[in-house]
C-alpha cells in the first residue's frame, strides 16, 4: 500500500471519527491552539478563525439567497396582479375591439413586449364589424401553416413569410416571436408577441403565460365571432 493511500485512508478515518464525535475538541481544547489552517490569502490561521470565516461566508451566501427569494416573490406578485387585470379586462370587453385593445395594451405596456398582434380568421370577416385584423382562413393556412398545425405555442426566429403575415407593418423589425394558435378544436386566430432581439424568443423559451392568455381568449372569443 502506497504512502498516499495510507494518508487518504487515515484522513477518511479521522474525518469519520470527528463527524461521529462532534464534542471531541471540547474535551481536548489544548489541541485547538496547535491547529493551523491555510488562509486563502496565504497566511496560517487558527481553526476558530477559519470557522468564523467559513460561517461568515455561509451567512453572506444565505443572505444573498434570501434576497433572491424576496425579489422572486415580488416579481410573482407583480405578474399575478398584471395577469389578473388583463383577465378582468378581457372578460369585461363588450365587443371585439375592446377585447383586442385590452390584450395588446397589456402585452406592450405591462409585459414589455416590443410588438403584439391579434389576428382572427373568418370566411365572413365583413360580419365582424371590427377594426381588429381579420383575414380569411385560407390566407392564414398559406402563410403560417406550420404554426396552425401546432398544438401549442411556437417560439423562435420565424420565416420571413410568417413574420410578414403576423406583423404586416413591423415584420422587418421583429427578430423573434412567440405565437399561440387560438380556438378550441378549430383554429380561429393567432396571438403573437414579437421582440426586436433575434435571441429573445427561442424554441426552448417557456410559453406558459402566452398559453394561459390564449386559453382565456378561447373562452371569450366565441361571444364575438359568428359560428361558421
Amino acid at each position: 500500500m502506497s504512502e498516499q493511500t495510507v494518508t487518504e485512508t487515515s484522513a477518511e478515518q479521522v474525518s469519520a471519527f470527528l463527524q461521529s464525535n462532534p464534542g471531541f475538541f471540547e474535551q481536548h481544547e489544548e489541541l485547538l491552539a496547535d491547529i493551523r489552517l491555510p488562509h486563502p490569502a496565504g497566511e496560517a490561521v487558527s481553526l476558530i478563525e477559519r470557522q468564523v470565516s467559513v460561517l461568515r461566508e455561509r451567512n453572506h451566501q444565505m443572505h444573498l439567497r434570501f434576497e433572491e427569494l424576496i425579489e422572486a416573490a415580488r416579481e410573482n406578485d407583480s405578474l399575478f396582479e398584471k395577469t389578473k387585470s388583463l383577465i378582468l379586462n378581457i372578460v369585461a370587453a363588450d365587443n371585439l375591439d375592446e377585447l383586442a385593445n385590452a390584450v395588446q395594451v397589456a402585452l406592450k405596456q405591462e409585459f414589455r413586449a416590443d410588438v403584439s398582434a391579434l389576428t382572427l380568421f373568418s370566411p365572413a370577416h365583413e360580419e365582424l364589424l371590427s377594426r381588429t385584423r381579420v383575414v380569411p382562413l385560407q390566407e392564414a393556412q398559406q402563410s403560417i401553416k406550420g404554426i396552425l398545425s401546432s398544438s401549442s405555442a411556437v417560439c423562435g426566429a420565424l420565416r420571413p413569410q410568417e413574420m410578414s403575415f403576423l406583423f404586416p407593418e413591423q415584420a422587418e423589425q421583429v427578430g423573434s416571436a412567440a405565437v399561440a394558435p387560438l380556438g378550441s378544436g378549430e383554429v380561429v386566430g393567432v396571438l403573437a408577441v414579437g421582440s426586436y432581439d433575434p435571441n429573445h424568443y427561442r424554441a426552448s423559451t417557456g410559453t406558459m403565460f402566452l398559453t394561459y392568455v390564449s386559453d382565456i381568449l378561447n373562452v371569450v372569443l366565441p361571444r364575438f365571432i359568428p359560428q361558421r
